[in-house]
């Protein structure tokens, strides 16, 4: 989550979609880290027919939000508030708090829900023996 940098891997195919393509991103902070560790990777389905966000929430997006010439990519909880629909890190770590609107209310900013998270994949690491 947080600045995730996309790098190809081998995967297993988390969920059977029929030919629909998904990605990867390993997570590189610990705005996730309730379910997702640093140095995981999260699988995501792409997100094409979005429909109403309330029917997703719970659900793990993976979002793009650009403001001006920044570009972040992040793993957000897609949660319905008083405020409206919300995407919020899963975080025990305070710094991961602030939570984003969506749709944005912002006029110089822009948020995008790519895909969906379907699974996560972990590197084996050597046995010790």
């Amino acid at each position: 989550a947080g600045r995730n940098d996309a790098q190809a891997l081998t995967s297993p195919v988390v969920q059977e979609l029929g030919s629909e393509m998904q990605g990867a991103v390993r997570i590189v902070d610990g705005s996730m880290n309730k379910i997702l560790q640093r140095g995981e990777f999260a699988i995501f389905s792409p997100a094409d027919d979005l429909g109403e966000l309330e029917a997703h929430t719970g659900k793990i997006a993976y979002v793009e939000r650009k403001r001006g010439d920044l570009v972040e990519r992040s793993l957000r909880i897609i949660a319905k508030r008083k405020d409206g629909m919300r995407l919020e890190c899963y975080s025990t770590d305070s710094r991961f708090a602030e939570s984003i609107a969506y749709p944005s209310k912002r006029p110089s900013e822009t948020v995008r829900i790519v895909g969906f998270v379907v699974g996560k994949y972990a590197e084996m690491q050597p046995l010790i023996i």
